[in-house]
């Protein structure tokens, strides 16, 4: 949809249960997102590219499966495997926690980047360095390191929530941590709240319908039937 708003335009039809935007091409003629259209377990997810304007089909990226991928400016490639949200699996160390793969030199082939154990998700490119998601020190937070695991570094200190869904524009990332969101600026190293104001009413004072067919047992109608 226009980002003013407006009707919504579907681009993909695949028919799966599971689908999630990753982000755009370079050129932004091309969004990446995974879906699970032909996989026997649903949590199989794997990697398209779609025309932004929805024409044509949707190509797989042929990398196995995944749940994020980002693109470096100088053609390197990071993907996120298995854990998406690191917040709904807390301090998770099973067989399946999040796992992030580099194709350091845009050649295809990748290796797992060796990072303490903490659910590492979301990888994004500021530079030359990856940053991610991890909850290794017990809260999520966002980090970052070197092409090959090394000079791991945490940048964000959350310590009551999770820091969630990650966004990055090259230089800043925005991450939403118990209702609130924040701001990391990879040049300067700031970190600071993000003030959103909406126009709304508050919840409690917002007029409740509550469905009482289930316990309702006599009623008396107002004379005048108003009410």
């Amino acid at each position: 949809m226009p980002f003013e708003g407006g009707q919504p335009h579907r681009l993909t039809f695949l028919g799966s249960t599971q689908a999630a935007v990753c982000g755009w091409s370079a050129d932004g003629s091309e969004i990446y997102f995974v879906a699970n259209p032909v996989a026997w377990f649903e949590g199989e997810t794997r990697l398209f590219a779609i025309a932004h304007d929805g024409s044509g089909n949707p190509r797989e990226l042929h990398l196995g499966h995944a749940r994020a991928i980002a693109y470096s400016n100088d053609g390197k490639v990071a993907i996120g495997r298995n854990a998406v949200d690191p917040a709904r699996w807390k301090r998770y160390r099973g067989g399946t926690a999040g796992e992030i793969w580099i194709d350091a030199s845009g050649s295809g082939t990748f290796a797992r980047l060796r990072l303490p154990d903490g659910n590492p998700c979301w990888p994004m490119w500021i530079a030359d360095r990856v940053y991610f998601l991890a909850d290794h020190e017990g809260i999520g937070n966002v980090y970052s390191c070197a092409i090959d695991g090394s000079d791991l570094q945490r940048h964000s200190h959350e310590s009551e929530y999770y820091a969630r869904f990650p966004s990055t524009d090259g230089r800043r990332i925005v991450y939403a941590a118990g209702g609130e969101l924040s701001c990391y600026d990879a040049q300067t190293g700031a970190l600071e709240r993000i003030e959103v104001d909406t126009h709304s009413s508050a919840p409690q004072t917002v007029r409740r319908f509550e469905d009482a067919a289930e316990s309702l047992e006599h009623f008396a109608p107002h004379p005048d039937g108003t009410r």
